[in-house]
């Protein structure tokens, strides 16, 4: 016969044994002694088990990458945490994801990740979940329960505050292609009615839909927004809000929700929230969901009517940068070109630049062209 499997060819990282799949993230399948932890290239060099097995060729307790390790003891307990298996190099030595001090000594144990992390899901079709694994699809659901008697769910509120955030004047950002187009009707009109941002110059597809109603005193009625799927037609959400005044002063408004994309899942949830993040961050909203307290925000040049610069730092000690937008003018100062810059975590390196370069009629809007970067 041919094609027969031999034992010699069976090896235990082919197979997820009873215990692996079982695992809760903290069955330890593995103690030793560690000799030495490096930083700079991430590596954990340990002694060899009690049993005399290696990381590779134990036949027990083979190591496999995105195991968890734990350490403890180590020398100034620079090597001390909880890290995961990046890649084993030998019987005694492998490399972690995470950053891990210089050190020596100390002990070592092994865990089985959780096995629902090993079993396979197939998220087509789902609202709520979009991961291919059982472990993040149930963590997706468990976000979207409800946390009260609202009549929304997390998720759902999620969403809605990105779409909001989306339609409320900021535009694509991150995630869309560069190029975009924002079209104010009528031309040259000090009272729009319409603020489109389209795809591109060609107006073949709809990101974003803004329409305004007026009052007879040329106050605003009803501002609705529409936001579009990428196919550019198909409605997302939309929003209205009613206003209601006191005299030309505005005392509240009412708004009104409709979000088809709860029922269709046009929009992942991983989606909404980087959007609504980005997006809140860059169109004035500054540090939003996921920021620590206590942001602060500077204008430059102080006290002037027409600001060059407006940067959210992560606290009043100005050393760390959240977000920041340059704004130059034309002779007659209107905005030339606005641009934001959102930063990563270490307040230096730039995420994500987004520039806009403005037409006029005049003093009038006539259109915007967004570069992405």
């Amino acid at each position: 016969m041919v094609n027969q499997i031999r034992k010699a060819d069976l090896e235990d990282l082919d197979f997820l044994d009873a215990e692996e799949i079982q695992s809760d993230g903290t069955f330890v399948y593995l103690t030793t002694t560690v000799v030495s932890t490096t930083s700079g290239t991430k590596v954990v060099v340990v002694n060899l088990p009690s049993d005399g097995e290696g990381l590779i060729t134990g036949a027990d307790h083979p190591v496999q990458s995105g195991d968890i390790v734990i350490l403890t003891g180590t020398s100034g307990s620079l090597g001390n945490g909880k890290f995961t298996v990046d890649t084993v190099i030998d019987d005694t030595s492998f490399s972690v994801l995470e950053t891990i001090g210089t050190s020596t000594g100390g002990s070592i144990n092994f865990y089985y990740k959780a096995g629902a992390l090993s079993v396979g899901l197939d998220p087509t079709g789902m609202i709520h979940v979009v991961s291919n694994n059982v472990q993040d699809a149930i963590f997706e659901l468990d976000s979207a329960v409800g946390t009260g008697s609202s009549g929304i769910t997390a998720l759902e509120h999620k969403t809605l505050r990105q779409l909001i955030h989306l339609a409320d004047e900021g535009g694509p950002y991150e995630g869309f292609t560069t190029g975009a187009y924002q079209e104010t009707l009528p031309a040259s009109n000090a009272f729009p009615t319409s603020i489109i941002w389209w795809t591109s110059s060609a107006k073949l597809a709809k990101i974003v839909e803004e329409s305004i109603t007026y009052n007879a005193n040329k106050t605003i009625a009803t501002d609705n927004w529409k936001v579009y799927n990428t196919d550019g037609s198909t409605l997302l959400a939309e929003i209205t809000d009613t206003v209601t005044y006191s005299g030309v002063f505005e005392l509240y408004r009412t708004r009104s929700i409709t979000d088809y994309s709860v029922s269709s899942g046009y929009i992942t949830s991983e989606d909404h929230k980087i959007l609504r993040q980005l997006i809140h961050l860059a169109e004035e909203g500054g540090p939003y969901e996921g920021f620590s307290t206590g942001a602060y925000r500077e204008t430059l040049p102080s006290a002037s009517p027409f600001p060059t610069s407006v940067i959210w730092w992560t606290d009043s000690g100005k050393t760390s940068k959240i977000v920041e937008e340059t704004i130059t003018y034309n002779s007659n100062k209107t905005v030339a070109t606005d641009q934001w810059e959102v930063y990563a975590t270490d307040g230096v390196t730039v995420l994500a630049t987004v520039t806009d370069t403005v037409t006029y009629s005049g003093v009038f809007e006539l259109n915007r062209t967004r570069a992405i970067a």
